[in-house]
């Protein structure tokens, strides 16, 4: 039972966490000067929570154009 815990742990090592929505979320994210984001923080689609660390605001520039 032991070596099969031990391989159920590596499998879900190689495997990441989420959908296809939110698989490749980063900590980072864009922001306009509005306050509007690239994303946000829980999945419209499976509900993880990817919390977001850091915003980078980009002054003057629509999100719709990044």
């Amino acid at each position: 039972m032991r070596d099969m815990s031990r391989r159920l742990d590596a499998l879900e090592k190689r495997f990441p966490e989420g959908c296809d929505v939110c698989r490749g979320w980063l900590p980072t994210v864009l922001c306009d000067d509005t306050g509007d984001c690239l994303r946000p923080e829980v999945c419209p689609q499976c509900g993880r929570r990817v919390p977001i660390e850091m915003t980078v605001t980009l002054s003057g520039v629509r999100l719709a154009a990044v």
